[in-house]
């Protein structure tokens, strides 16, 4: 229910009323209106307030020009408890989301770490060997023998010189030239 509260407009001394709205709880200034006193007649009595409501030029032009400033209404709590609710799902939705991407990319990270191990051990496996083969080349190269008729290995001989005057002379900076037939240039 609507409450009146009667008020005297100090620019125009026109009296008027503030409408207290329950609902909304919000004040709304009306104007009253002043008529003449009606007949007994209906028929006629309806016809001057017509008369008496266009002689006013109702609806009055200061209240129609005058800004009504009204609050926002206020959020109802059933639709505060629902907007929170849709807030929390989405959030729990993200952070799922992200938990699940984060478990991805350190699975994702360990199956590399191990991938990456597993060919540097193969890399490894493969130095031993590779150095393994040319340690016995190299064995075999010294122990050939350059004094057996008919061995044409001028490499291998060479590279069994070199070797020889490499160990016997560690620390002498000679320059060594090969005339590519197993003999050497000073």
């Amino acid at each position: 229910m609507d409450t009146l509260y009667p008020t005297l407009d100090p620019s125009t001394h026109e009296e008027s009323n503030i409408i207290d709205d329950h609902t909304t709880g919000l004040l709304q200034p009306t104007t009253l209106l002043l008529l003449p006193p009606l007949h007994n007649d209906e028929e006629e009595s309806t016809i001057d307030v017509n008369k008496a409501l266009a002689a006013f030029n109702w609806p009055p032009a200061a209240a129609a020009a005058a800004p009504t400033t009204t609050s926002p209404p206020r959020p109802d709590p059933d639709q505060d408890q629902e907007k929170l609710r849709i807030y929390r799902e989405r959030n729990r939705i993200a952070a799922a989301k992200t938990r699940r991407k984060k478990k991805s990319s350190a699975q994702e990270l360990e199956r590399r770490a191990r991938d990456v191990f597993l060919v540097n051990e193969r890399l490894k496996q493969e130095e031993r060997c590779l150095r393994d083969v040319l340690s016995t080349l190299r064995f075999t190269a010294l122990a050939h023998d350059p004094g057996t008729a008919g061995c044409g290995c001028v490499d291998i001989h060479g590279y069994n010189r070199r070797r020889a005057e490499e160990i016997a002379g560690m620390g002498k900076e000679e320059e060594v030239r090969w005339t590519g037939e197993g003999e050497r240039e000073r």
